[in-house]
């Protein structure tokens, strides 16, 4: 098999060249260039059209014109481009190393063409089969979006290129493709964190048969794909090229309702080694967490290292809540970017509770009702417990004898609610329960008495 090549050159309006690349079209483990699609930009552009300018100075070059030409007599050469279109006329730039031949433009090759026609009229000595083709300095606008290939075929007659009848011979191939600037880093697993019952869920299991105030969530990192920048050829694009820094942000999304929440630079959050400007922006209902922008803190933090979300309770009145977290980026293009980069984002973590947590939706201390909360516990060993309310706003709540305690193993109680709490303001509050034992074991429900007419309502709630 003929060996067939399309090789483009990428060289930079200065006549540098700055990156490279050929496209084998008999070997299928060939690549084509990858360009970060969101650092193209809508200032570089052709002409008076909208298309960017990947470069100045691309090189279209071929092996083999695939046929041989008799003397003296003439054939076609026709190239196509997908996904790209010429930025300058190619009028005059194409050659063989055929002797004494003479290559016209036939059709095509004005700016804004995607493809162009060649005449070449050989010498007395014709063109071989092996003879090359060559299409020199050319200037190439790519429109994003979808790859660029290259096809290069022969025909005997002009109406049959131009109209693109039967060839002669047909070879082509993948050029460039597209991809981004920045992609989710070699992210470390994410933690479960848990919030230790015994302690009220004030502070975290530390792994060792402990507790600490202060953990990990997990690490965020963003690193740059190595994709071709479109603005100057280099090899590597950075954030820099493809996002508006001051602007793009990364957003944790969970229950940042307690705690101090800042980024570390290292898997300790103990030591207060954070990250410059590191105290993210909490929105007003505590889901997400987002990077200090105002104070610097931006995508580019997170290019190339491991940033680790850090939380931290005072032990006093930080309860710890169940949650799962995740991160995005929040992306801002460069200015006259023509596409915007990508969201990128993974897990992150999570936060659970060991024991037992029962929501008590409607506790009541009303005269003509009585009221009572039922707990057992099957386990083979005693489970503290505690209850804490929540009130509507014109109601408060006093813990009474019965709202802490223990439930033996292998035994039920029955509350009163009355012993539970007191209320002024309305007779009903929400209420929490926590057991100090394995959700498995503890079963909860409430049982409500009517005193005028002696009907009961129980409802299950573990």
């Amino acid at each position: 098999m003929r060996k067939k090549l399309i090789t483009m050159g990428l060289v930079s309006a200065l006549g540098a060249s700055t990156s490279a690349f050929a496209i084998d079209l008999d070997n299928a483990k060939d690549t084509p260039e990858v360009i970060a699609e969101d650092t193209l930009l809508s200032t570089n552009v052709i002409a008076t059209t909208t298309i960017p300018v990947f470069q100045a100075g691309s090189l279209i070059e071929t092996t083999e014109i695939g046929v041989g030409i008799a003397p003296d007599d003439q054939n076609f050469i026709r190239i196509d481009l997908t996904g790209a279109v010429f930025a300058a006329s190619v009028d005059g730039s194409a050659t063989t190393d055929c002797t004494g031949d003479v290559i016209s433009t036939i059709d095509g090759g004005a700016i804004g063409d995607d493809y162009v026609v060649y005449g070449v009229q050989a010498g007395p000595n014709g063109c071989a089969q092996t003879s090359e083709f060559n299409l020199a300095a050319v200037n190439l606008g790519f429109t994003g979006g979808s790859a660029v290939s290259v096809q290069l075929r022969q025909f005997e007659g002009q109406t049959e290129a131009i109209n693109e009848g039967d060839d002669l011979y047909s070879i082509s191939g993948s050029a460039v493709t597209y991809g981004e600037t920045l992609e989710v880093g070699n992210n470390i697993a994410a933690n479960a964190r848990v919030g230790e019952v015994s302690s009220n869920f004030l502070r975290f299991q530390d792994g060792a048969g402990g507790t600490t105030l202060a953990v990990e969530i997990g690490a965020i990192e963003l690193v740059e794909t190595g994709n071709t920048n479109s603005q100057n050829g280099a090899a590597t694009a950075t954030a820099a090229d493809a996002y508006t820094t001051a602007s793009s942000a990364v957003q944790v999304s969970g229950d940042f309702s307690f705690g101090t929440w800042t980024f570390d630079n290292d898997n300790d959050c103990t030591n207060g080694s954070t990250v410059a400007d590191s105290v993210p922006t909490i929105s007003e209902d505590f889901t997400t967490a987002t990077t200090d922008l105002a104070g610097g803190m931006d995508v580019t933090d997170f290019v190339g290292t491991h940033v680790f979300l850090c939380v931290t309770v005072d032990g006093t009145d930080d309860v710890i809540n169940e949650s799962t977290y995740s991160w995005t980026t929040v992306p801002v293009g460069v200015t006259n970017g023509v596409n915007t980069p990508s969201a990128l984002g993974a897990s992150l973590g999570s936060i659970s509770r060991n024991g037992t947590t029962v929501q008590i939706p409607y506790l009541t201390t009303f005269e003509d009702y009585n009221q009572r909360l039922v707990i057992v516990n099957r386990g083979a060993t005693d489970a503290t417990y505690s209850i804490t309310f929540t009130t509507e706003d014109d109601t408060t709540a006093t813990a009474g004898t019965a709202a802490s305690g223990t439930v033996a193993k292998g035994s039920v109680i029955s509350l009163k609610a009355r012993d539970i709490v007191s209320l002024a303001g309305k007779t009903r509050t929400a209420a929490t329960l926590i057991v100090v034992a394995p959700s498995g074991n503890i079963d909860v429900a409430t049982n409500q008495v009517n005193l005028a007419d002696g009907s009961t309502d129980t409802v299950v709630l573990q």
